[in-house]
């Protein structure tokens, strides 16, 4: 009998984790989320989740800024299901502005949750991924790639990503385990839809496919980098931006 994959998605609630919880519940996986505010979001997940066929469905409201909740977080998959396979780094936010005139509490709350954070969660899930001969796939971002005008902290965060998986894909070779990120452009969530059409139109015009991407798409590169079809690619960074070139 094939072992079930157990998962642990940060940031599952909502926009691209959603649908990466939901990709992943129809390869029958035990599933754990983090969500920050709406336990609602959350609920309706895990429902969606389990009608997509879930084994197994847990979600926990997580504050990603506070280092001790973060580190805990493996080991509520592994107390729940014993083993940890795949761990994906999606939780994350910005908070754009002038950063000469950005306030350092500003763009200290986006390095702590998107980068300081997200190496202290996958720092303490390494041990149970070497276990399991597992995988960490980070959800980074076109912005960490190309920058962009007013989001000079979330860039270098999503840059520091596309870092920490390169290193974690060699040290991490002789114990079997795998890292891999991915760079979303726009993608159709909440994150963009207060930006408007106008705020959006460079990127998508310098793009050879001038539309938003669907989260499912995003899901859909997640569940193969994560998949034994793609062992070849450890410390791949995958962009899914339409083909952006500026």
């Amino acid at each position: 009998m094939t072992m079930k994959k157990v998962v642990l998605v940060t940031g599952g609630s909502r926009g691209i984790g959603r649908a990466i919880v939901l990709r992943l519940a129809r390869e029958r996986a035990h599933i754990a989320f983090t969500y920050a505010t709406r336990e609602d979001a959350a609920r309706d997940t895990a429902a969606a989740a389990r009608q997509a066929g879930a084994a197994d469905v847990a979600f926990v409201a997580c504050d990603m800024g506070d280092a001790e909740s973060v580190a805990g977080l493996p080991q509520i998959a592994a107390e729940r299901w014993g083993r940890l396979d795949l761990l994906v780094n999606n939780a994350g936010l910005t908070r754009d502005g002038p950063f000469a005139l950005m306030p350092p509490g500003q763009w200290q709350e986006v390095l702590t949750v998107n980068l300081a954070n997200t190496i202290r969660l996958t720092q303490a899930a390494l041990p149970l991924l070497a276990q399991s001969k597992g995988c960490v796939v980070s959800i980074s971002s076109l912005a960490g790639r190309a920058g962009k005008e007013g989001q000079v902290p979330y860039s270098a965060t999503k840059a520091g990503l596309v870092g920490m998986t390169r290193l974690i894909a060699r040290a991490g070779r002789e114990k079997g385990v795998r890292a891999a990120a991915i760079l979303p452009g726009f993608i159709g969530t909440e994150m963009i839809d207060g930006l408007g059409a106008r705020a959006m139109e460079p990127t998508l015009q310098g793009s050879i496919l001038p539309r938003a991407g669907e989260p499912e798409e995003v899901a859909e590169l997640c569940a193969f980098l994560a998949s034994a079809e793609a062992s070849y690619l450890d410390g791949a960074v995958v962009p899914i931006d339409g083909g952006f070139r500026k």
